[in-house]
């Protein structure tokens, strides 16, 4: 199972910041109801259209060159792979033309609206390392588990594996 949750749109600073970089303001997250059992229960990629026999046929023989042609040794400098991509990628677009859908970042009603200075503030503010029960610095990153409820410092990290 894969995180349900897919960037829709970013907003960023109009300004760069000192590595050269622009800054994210707002993140909005598209998060996939998984009403399916799948976590692509929106089709993202517009891959769960029925296909006349022509496109089923067409979509094998991609599939089979990109099996060959997406892995060592074509991958990624070879001639034939670059000239494949852009066959990929015009039969994509075919696809997408010909039936009309809402692609899912417009699901505005699956969107999960992220402000990172609203995160870093409260990080500083509120919570606290699991390990040695100390505050975090503004904007400093930090370490977590897969369940998202602890969160440490990286050098709390660092000792814990030392012991």
């Amino acid at each position: 199972m894969f995180d349900p949750h897919t960037v829709a749109f970013r907003i960023e600073t109009p300004w760069k910041n000192k590595r050269g970089y622009k800054n994210t303001l707002i993140t909005i997250w598209h998060k996939d109801p998984c009403k399916d059992g799948t976590d692509n229960s929106c089709d993202w990629s517009g891959s769960k259209r029925k296909l006349n026999k022509k496109e089923k046929a067409i979509s094998e023989i991609v599939w089979r060159m990109e099996t060959t042609l997406d892995n060592k040794p074509f991958y990624p400098d070879h001639r034939a792979h670059r000239e494949f991509q852009e066959l990929k990628n015009a039969i994509y677009e075919w696809r997408q033309r010909s039936k009309f859908r809402w692609h899912p970042r417009w699901h505005i009603h699956h969107w999960r609206i992220q402000v990172p200075i609203f995160q870093d503030i409260y990080r500083y503010l509120f919570e606290k390392c699991c390990i040695c029960k100390k505050g975090f610095k503004y904007k400093e990153s930090v370490c977590g588990n897969w369940d998202g409820d602890n969160i440490w410092h990286h050098r709390c990290s660092r000792e814990t594996y030392k012991n």
